[in-house]
């Protein structure tokens, strides 16, 4: 049995149709955001990863398929 995830990390569009990651403590509160919208997809992913190196042990949510947990957001890279 593993233990449960304490943070989470989302990527998601803002309103404007930018993309943007936000990473929440288990209380549910933000504690880090990409800072800028990306208008590539890999590049907020890219950033995403080297903001958080440890996003591999971290539950990782992507809005963009509808609030599902999604593996491509571990391993995708950029061109």
């Amino acid at each position: 049995m593993t233990a449960p995830r304490k943070h989470t990390l989302t990527l998601f569009r803002d309103r404007a149709g930018f993309w943007r990651w936000n990473r929440k403590a288990s209380n549910g509160r933000v504690i880090s955001d990409s800072g800028e919208g990306y208008v590539d997809r890999r590049d907020a992913i890219h950033g995403m990863h080297i903001a958080n190196p440890d996003f591999r042990e971290l539950r990782l949510i992507d809005d963009a398929d509808n609030l599902t947990t999604t593996d491509d957001i571990d391993d995708e890279e950029r061109p």
